[in-house]
């Protein structure tokens, strides 16, 4: 649904989900009990590939740590796409 153009219900209907996702994850996370961080995997439901939501507090990951994080996790879905390891820099 997110390869949907913007503006329409479907893309909307995305968004809502995305938002609820996101909200849900942020409200479970707690440090105190070491919970400090949620993932959740979007399918598509066209087939295409899928699409990971990532919720961290700015207390384990800010900007740059972002920027760092995201391009080794490229790199690595790159590799996996194309049957090779796992290697990061």
């Amino acid at each position: 649904p997110w390869q949907a153009a913007a503006g329409t219900a479907r893309a909307e209907q995305w968004q809502r989900l995305l938002r609820a996702e996101r909200e849900d994850a942020a409200a479970r996370l707690d440090l105190a009990a070491g919970s400090v961080a949620r993932f959740t995997w979007f399918t598509a439901s066209s087939g295409g590939a899928g699409k990971l939501l990532m919720v961290l507090p700015h207390l384990l990951v800010d900007a740059h740590s972002w920027r760092v994080l995201l391009a080794d996790l490229a790199t690595a879905g790159e590799q996996l796409r194309t049957g090779r390891n796992i290697e990061l820099p």
